[in-house]
């Protein structure tokens, strides 16, 4: 609320993260402050049904494509939860529009199936997340949050698992993927949502970037 997400930005920065699905609270400040910290992330945020109202243009990229080998790849693709346009203050999103989430995919997921494996990072409702893996059962994975539930064990529709790490950081979830370059496919060998407790050591570049926003709060108030 007081430094509008840039310790976020500044930390998921440094942790290395390759990659962000936009949600609702990035918006909680206005479509400009979303694009001001777009701009500072050192990674893209992603999804594949937020477009500009009127032009259609979309909010920002789909898709992330990782290199594996030489012609294979895998995909991570972003989408968004159609409540975003009534979970948040609608003066912060009168400019959007959400286009509706397996629609928005089945145009864009045969092109990206064809490099190789794709993984969905998904801020929808899990309901919303099981009607897509119906709609694609070949994903490799769904990877979703916008529910803060903690899915363990995974649920699975087909061979799609459903993945969900709780909220605010308490767990750090975790796949382990094998992917079999002839099929272009990857099949799960592993999972965990590992706890994320105060009896870890702390990170000292991250315990610097809280240590300095912490003095900085301390000298508002």
């Amino acid at each position: 609320t007081v430094f509008r997400g840039d310790p976020d930005i500044e930390c998921l920065n440094a942790m290395g993260v390759d990659s962000a699905t936009v949600g609702n609270h990035e918006f909680d400040f206005g479509q400009d402050n979303f694009r001001r910290l777009r701009e500072r992330a050192a990674f893209p945020f992603l999804s594949a049904n937020i477009v500009e109202k009127g032009n259609g243009r979309p909010l920002c990229r789909s898709c992330l494509t990782i290199p594996i080998q030489e012609g294979l790849s895998l995909t991570v693709i972003g989408i968004t939860t159609e409540e975003l346009l009534t979970v948040t203050l609608p003066s912060n999103v009168a400019a959007l529009d959400v286009v509706e989430p397996v629609a928005s995919l089945q145009r864009i997921y045969g092109e990206l199936r064809s490099r190789g494996p794709v993984v969905l990072l998904s801020h929808c409702e899990q309901r919303t997340d099981r009607r897509i893996a119906e709609a694609l059962p070949d994903l490799t994975a769904v990877i979703g949050g916008h529910d803060h539930i903690l899915l363990s064990p995974y649920r699975r529709v087909g061979d799609v698992p459903i993945f969900q790490a709780f909220e605010k950081g308490r767990y750090l979830g975790r796949i382990d993927l094998l992917i079999d370059p002839a099929a272009r496919r990857a099949a799960l060998t592993g999972w965990a949502y590992i706890p994320i407790t105060a009896a870890m050591e702390s990170d000292p570049q991250i315990a610097s970037i809280v240590a300095s926003y912490q003095e900085k709060l301390g000298s508002r108030f």
